[in-house]
């Protein structure tokens, strides 16, 4: 690395418990990304700053995504009054976030959720809630929807758990493909919700 007034020929890293040094070039593309952009921030961050950091979770494989969250926050917890604002794609990162002080802004509506209603959920229950991409047959609706779907054509009526989640499912319609089996079911639950939902 060259910054124009020092050259950093090579980086020596270590890992917990092992006293074997190695070096960063070794390291997994992952490895290397983490440590040179908490370097980055290192080189930087002191109290009361702002950290704006874009897409941590590329190069890094998914379990990395899910520690990143708790590293970043031990790395840097010396630091007071710092805030982090971070790009993200990955729901691993959305779901393992600090329940103290974390916050999801949709850029689409602008709309703040707090992080205690979305972490320690699955990656399907992110994708339609967090990021509007259900993607095909994703778990999460096709769970609910034969939930609502099963209790409703028995009992012929919608009780408030099953409202609640029928309007789960019409909030994800636009984003569902139309030859997804949940998105015919969802269009069976139409018809049902026509027949016995409360007026």
């Amino acid at each position: 690395m060259h910054s124009g007034i020092l050259r950093l020929r090579e980086v020596n890293l270590s890992k917990i418990n092992t006293n074997r040094p190695y070096s960063i070039i070794d390291a997994s593309s992952g490895e290397q990304s983490v440590v040179i952009g908490f370097l980055g921030i290192a080189s930087q961050i002191k109290d009361n700053s702002l950290i704006c950091i874009d897409e941590p979770e590329i190069c890094l494989h998914p379990e990395w995504q899910e520690k990143y969250i708790k590293l970043l926050l031990d790395t840097f917890k010396h630091y007071k009054g710092c805030h982090f604002l971070i790009a993200t794609h990955s729901p691993q990162i959305i779901s393992n976030l600090d329940t103290n002080n974390c916050f999801v802004l949709s850029m689409d509506t602008g709309k703040i959720t707090n992080a205690d209603s979305l972490i320690n959920n699955s990656i399907d229950f992110q994708l339609a809630n967090v990021f509007k991409s259900p993607g095909f047959k994703n778990e999460y609706l096709s769970r609910i929807a034969l939930s609502v779907f099963t209790k409703v054509s028995s009992k012929k009526q919608f009780d408030n758990k099953d409202t609640e989640n029928y309007t789960v499912l019409i909030s994800q319609e636009n984003f569902l493909d139309r030859e997804d089996p949940v998105y015919t079911l969802l269009l069976a639950i139409k018809k049902l919700h026509k027949l016995y939902a409360r007026n």
